[in-house]
Parts: C-alpha cells; sequence; structure tokens
C-alpha cells in the first residue's frame, strides 16, 4: 500500500496551496509548484511560504489549481470554515487527508490528548511543540498546533456535506497506520454551489465578525433524523438533564401511533438517515422495547438505528436481543463521569454498572463488530475537572474508539447564560422531535413541548418540516433573532 504522502503528491498538479503547511515536509524534494500557509512561522526553505489563518485565507478566489488540507482539519477551530475557504480559492479540487487514529495500533499513540502528552512527558505545550517542529522560528496559535478532535468517517462526511460540492474518500492503511485520504471536486462541476453553511464578509482578522453575519444554515429536503419519545421515563438522575424539569404529562407511546409515524417516513423518496427511538428517557426500562425496535427495522429496513442508553438495564440477556435487530447502527452508552463518587453524584445511578458497560460492550464488538459503539461524558467544570476528562478518555479508547467529550449546554435550567447567542441552532434545521402523543418540537432542549410546530396525527412529517412554523424558527435564527424564541433566548445550545 502506497503512503498517504505518495497518494497527496499523486492528486497533485499546476499550483498547489498546502495549508498547514508546518515546513512544508509533505511536498519537499517534489518538484512540484507549492505555496505554503501556516499560522505559525517556519523557517524559510523550499518553497514560498504564507503565515496566514487557515479559517480565512488572505488569497482571491479561484487562486490555486489545488488546495491541500493534509492532517489539519483535526487541529483547527472550525474545519467547517476551513474547508469552506480551501474550496473557495481551488480551481480545481482539494485534496485532504484525515487521521482515522480508532484504527491506529497501540505503538502508534492514538487518541492521545494534549494533557496526556504533557502527563507523560513533564514538559509544557510550548516545548513539546518545538521539540517535533526544530524549525519553528514563532508560535502564534498554540491551541492549533495540537489535536482539537479526533475523525470518524462519518464525522468526517457530516462536515463535508456541508460545502454542497462532490467528494470522495479512501482509506489508506500500512504498517499500524490509518488515514482518510480524499479529494472536493470542483472541476466540471455544472451548477456553482452555495459553498459552506456560511457567508463570510469582507473583513479582517483585527476586525471582529458578528455571529448572526457568519452563521447561516439551510434547512435539508427532509430530516437527517427523527427522535422519537416512545417512553418518557428514566431510572437515572443526571444533574444536566432536562429530564428532571419535566412539567408534561408523560404516557408510553401507543404502538398504533409508532407504527404511524413509521408508515409516513417510510413513503418518503429518499430513505430516513437514522431514528432515535427514545428522547427523555431509558429505552430498555419499556418492557416492550424490542417489539418497538423490530418494528421499527420492519417498516424502515433502510434506517439505521441509533440507542443510547445509560448501560443500567445492558446485562446479557439485552444484549444478546438487541444485537438480533438487523438496522442496529449505534449505542451510545452515557457514562459521565470516571470516578465512582462522581459518578453516584452526577447520574444517581449505582458505580456497579459501569463493569456491565464493558461487559456489553465487549460482547457488542463480539457479536455485531460493525455496530458503532459510542461511550459519552457530557462535560463541566460544575461537575468533572479537566483531569477527570482525561482519565476518562484514556480509559474508555481501550473500549472503542467512539470516545465522546461533550461540553454541557444549558436552556432555562441550572444557571443563565452570561450573554445570549444570536448565533443560529444548527439542531433545527437538522431533525426534531416527536413527542409521545405525536405533537412535534423543534429540538431536544424543549423537553416541555413549549414550542409545538405540527402534530403527526393531523399532518404529515414533511409538510412540518416543511410548514410555516417551522420556517419562520428558522428565519428568526437565521436572521439573528433566536432571542425572540421563548425556549431559544437563554439556551447556550448552538
Amino acid at each position: 500500500m502506497e503512503s498517504r504522502v505518495a497518494w497527496i503528491r499523486s492528486q497533485c498538479s499546476g499550483t498547489i496551496l498546502d495549508v498547514g503547511s508546518a515546513d512544508g515536509w509533505i511536498f519537499k524534494g517534489s518538484g512540484l509548484d507549492v505555496t505554503c500557509l501556516d499560522i505559525n512561522q517556519f523557517a524559510s526553505g523550499e518553497f514560498p511560504r504564507v503565515v496566514g489563518d487557515a479559517h480565512n485565507l488572505p488569497f482571491a478566489d479561484e487562486s490555486f489549481d489545488i488546495t491541500c488540507l493534509c492532517e489539519i482539519l483535526e487541529h483547527v477551530h472550525n474545519p467547517i470554515l476551513v474547508l469552506r475557504e480551501a474550496a473557495r480559492v481551488a480551481r480545481k479540487k482539494v485534496v485532504f487527508t484525515v487521521p482515522d487514529e480508532g484504527h491506529w495500533t497501540p505503538d502508534h499513540l492514538p487518541l492521545k490528548t494534549l494533557d496526556d502528552w504533557v502527563r507523560e512527558t513533564k514538559q509544557t505545550p510550548e516545548q513539546i511543540f518545538k521539540e517535533g517542529n526544530p524549525s519553528n522560528i514563532e508560535l502564534n496559535d498554540l491551541k492549533q498546533s495540537f489535536h482539537n478532535r479526533w475523525y470518524t468517517k462519518e464525522i468526517l462526511e457530516s462536515q463535508l456535506k456541508y460545502l454542497s460540492l462532490p467528494y470522495q474518500i479512501q482509506t489508506i492503511a500500512y504498517d499500524g497506520w490509518s488515514w482518510f485520504c480524499g479529494e472536493i471536486l470542483k472541476e466540471g462541476v455544472t451548477k456553482a454551489p452555495e459553498i459552506g453553511l456560511v457567508t463570510l464578509p469582507e473583513t479582517t482578522l483585527d476586525s471582529p465578525m458578528l455571529a448572526s453575519a457568519i452563521i447561516k444554515f439551510q434547512a435539508e429536503a427532509q430530516p437527517r433524523s427523527l427522535h422519537i419519545d416512545t417512553f418518557p421515563f428514566c431510572n437515572a438522575k443526571c444533574r444536566f438533564c432536562r429530564y428532571h424539569t419535566l412539567t408534561r404529562a408523560r404516557s408510553k407511546m401507543e404502538m398504533k401511533l409508532l407504527e404511524h409515524i413509521l408508515d409516513d417516513a417510510a413513503s418518503w423518496t429518499e430513505p430516513l438517515k437514522a431514528i432515535v427511538p427514545i428522547h427523555y428517557g431509558e429505552l430498555f426500562l419499556d418492557p416492550d422495547w424490542y417489539d418497538t425496535l423490530k418494528l421499527i427495522e420492519t417498516k424502515l429496513p433502510q434506517t439505521g438505528i441509533v440507542v443510547p442508553t445509560n448501560g443500567a438495564m445492558m446485562d446479557q440477556v439485552t444484549v444478546e436481543k438487541l444485537v438480533t435487530i438487523r438496522t442496529l447502527s449505534i449505542v451510545s452508552f452515557s457514562v459521565n463521569a470516571f470516578f465512582r463518587e462522581t459518578y453516584r453524584e452526577l447520574m444517581g445511578l449505582d458505580p456497579e454498572n459501569i463493569p456491565r458497560i464493558k461487559q456489553a460492550i465487549n460482547r457488542l464488538k463480539i457479536l455485531r463488530p460493525k455496530v458503532r459503539i459510542w461511550v459519552s461524558m457530557v462535560h463541566s467544570a460544575l461537575y468533572q475537572t479537566e483531569l477527570e476528562k482525561s482519565l476518562f478518555t484514556e480509559e474508555w479508547r481501550h473500549y472503542t474508539p467512539g470516545t465522546n467529550i461533550t461540553t454541557a449546554s444549558y436552556c432555562h435550567d441550572y444557571f443563565k447564560p452570561l450573554f445570549k447567542t444570536n448565533v443560529p441552532c444548527r439542531s433545527i434545521f437538522a431533525d426534531f422531535v416527536i413527542l409521545s402523543d405525536g405533537r412535534v418540537c423543534p429540538c431536544c432542549w424543549d423537553s416541555d413541548g413549549s414550542t409545538i410546530v405540527g402534530d403527526v396525527t393531523r399532518e404529515k412529517i414533511l409538510d412540518i418540516w416543511h410548514g410555516e412554523a417551522m420556517n419562520n424558527l428558522r428565519e428568526l435564527h437565521n436572521s439573528g433573532r433566536r432571542n425572540e424564541v421563548p425556549i431559544c433566548s437563554e439556551c447556550t445550545f448552538s
């Protein structure tokens, strides 16, 4: 198998912009016409060099034949903006590579955080960077010099789709390494698409931007996923969860209503991508959980089922029943803590659940190796220290590469944000929630259904999705007026 460096060079010709180039190591000795750009300053070398920000490239549209983003998306603050800028300055295509660290062998030290490196080397981040980049002259952005995220193919594709440009991805693996390598194609695209989900005004790095002027989303033709409130009851007491602020009447969704919803989704031109059969609740508390999943599997055979769970009920019998669901796509375990006392206080559950979750994960990997397994922590300084977050990542990466750390968001509870955001919420452009009585609310944070946009007992799902209520809500968000919506005015999610 060729190395990803050989693959990158084979994809490049004409004029090339290497974004995040460091010292230009990828193209050294290649004889190609390369311009290097990096936010940090490196010593002069083989190629012309520019110090600049990948989020706001200092070049006119289509200034280069090819833009390269090689091992950069995992570093930057906002990968979607960087993709947008790379596509803007390229005439023909964007070439990209991203580490697939979930499939690196242990000797290549995958999924290590900056905290891990500092703890193990007993060096400062600056010292670590200088040691790995001896030709660096000036370090301008320490945060972007280290990994800010890890990628799966699904995460990468979720960002690429916002460009509205055709793309290709392949995996190149060799010697214990693995990389996602691909191209975003511009040449030959007959209709000039609207690149990205953002519109950047004329500005400079020294000029602050209005969030409402930068970020604008577009609704897809149909929801990306449906979240269905089949069983709004839970055995956990997670302090950050809005389940505990529910005042609406709670009842199990009738199977007849669920069947009605699934029949509606089955009639769409394109298959629904994903369905989450639980909203504010624990699926495995429902005595009929297996019947619910079997009905979804039967009605929507091309739709992936995503099962979130706290894992407290995941004994061997449950796992062995779960793996018989053919369309099971993702099982996401909410663990949220490394220390036993944090787990007990934060989730209100017995820490002895943790060994049970680990056994369930190992069993799932054996019986259904293609099902993706996630383990998540909702992190806030109110609940866990930075050390606990690092220990959590280190502990669970041995069980699954899908370890997710999510910053806690708040919505009219616990505390209010210091200032109100103008950034539109991406959730209302991608999916929505069907409550157990058939009413539809636009996002998961609206646990009480205070903003109802439709009712599936009287309307088609797509009519609600493209209806006046949803469109008006999206317009308020895109025009920087989300604060006019009560449920959105003090919500920190965007």
